[in-house]
C-alpha cells in the first residue's frame, strides 16, 4: 500500500493547529489532540476504503490528498493563520532546545524509537510486516487483515498531522502551503532506505537513514546553487536509481 495524502494532511494539521487554538480559542491541551484526531480521521477514511472496499491505495490516497488540501484552504480561507500569543507554547516548543538539540528532533527520536519497538518487537508489528509479505497467507491464518491495514493508515494520518503541528511551531503560522510535494520526499526517503514498495521489506532505522541521506543531498544541492525546479528533477532521478538498485540486489539474491 501507499499513502499519497501525507503532505496534504500535514497542511491540514498545520492549519487546524491555528484554527482551533487561535480562531476557536480552544486551549492548547484540547486543540492539539483535536488536530491529531483530525489526522486520524483522514487516515481512517482512506484505510476503510482501501481495507474494506478493496479500492487501490494509490487512487484513494490521491483522493484524500485532494480533500485534505482543499479542507486546509477552506479552514484558512487561503491565508496563513498566525498563532500569536494563543499559540505561544507551540512556537516555544518549535524554537526550544534541550541539551542544545532542537525539541522537534527529540520528538522525532521518540517517535522513531516507539515505531521501531512496535514494528520489531510486538505482535502488531510482526503482523503488519507479514501482511506486506503475503496478505493472503495472513488472511488464511485467521487474522483480521482489513483491521490491521486500516490501522496503518490511521497511524499515517496521525503522524502527518503531527508533522503539521511541528511545521506550525517552527514558523509560528498555520499554512495551507505546508507539505506541497512532500509525497515525493517521503517516497524517496523510504526507497533510499531500502524499503520495498511491493511490501514486506523495510525498517524504521533504514527509513531514518534514507531521510537523513535525502536531507544531506538536498542541502548539498542548495549549497551548490542548484535551482529548486532542477532539484525536483534530480530527486526523481535519485528515486529511479534507488529503485533500480533495489530490484537488482533483490534479483541477485533470488
Amino acid at each position: 500500500g501507499i499513502d499519497l495524502s501525507v503532505g496534504s494532511i500535514q497542511a491540514l494539521g498545520s492549519v487546524l493547529c491555528g484554527y482551533y487554538i487561535v480562531q476557536l480559542d480552544i486551549s492548547i491541551w484540547f486543540g492539539i489532540p483535536l488536530v491529531l484526531l483530525s489526522g486520524a480521521a483522514c487516515g481512517a477514511i482512506t484505510g476503510l476504503f482501501v481495507a474494506y472496499l478493496s479500492l487501490p491505495s494509490f487512487v484513494m490516497s490521491l483522493a484524500m490528498m485532494a480533500m485534505a488540501r482543499g479542507l486546509s484552504l477552506v479552514y484558512s480561507q487561503g491565508q496563513p493563520i498566525v498563532l500569536g500569543k494563543a499559540g505561544a507554547a507551540i512556537t516555544e516548543f518549535g524554537s526550544g532546545r534541550f541539551l542544545n538539540v532542537p525539541m522537534p528532533v527529540w520528538l522525532m527520536a521518540f517517535i522513531f524509537i516507539v515505531a521501531g519497538i512496535t514494528l520489531n518487537f510486538t505482535k502488531y508489528g510482526r503482523i503488519i510486516k507479514a501482511i506486506g509479505s503475503n496478505e493472503e497467507a495472513v488472511r488464511l491464518s485467521g487474522i483480521n487483515v482489513p483491521r490491521y491495514v486500516a490501522s496503518v493508515y490511521v497511524i499515517s494520518g496521525v503522524l502527518a498531522a503531527t508533522a503539521g503541528i511541528i511545521a506550525a511551531s517552527r514558523t509560528g503560522i498555520g499554512s495551507s502551503q505546508v507539505g506541497v510535494g512532500a509525497e515525493l520526499n517521503v517516497i524517496a526517503a523510504v526507497v533510499i532506505g531500502g524499503a520495498s514498495l511491493m511490501g514486506g521489506r523495510g525498517g524504521v532505522i533504514n527509513t531514518l537513514i534514507g531521510a537523513l541521506i535525502l536531507g544531506v543531498m538536498t542541502n548539498l544541492m542548495n549549497l551548490a546553487g542548484v535551482p529548486g525546479y532542477h532539484q525536483q528533477v534530480w530527486m526523481g532521478v535519485i528515486i529511479a536509481v534507488a529503485m533500480l538498485l533495489h530490484f537488482s540486489v533483490t534479483k541477485i539474491k533470488n
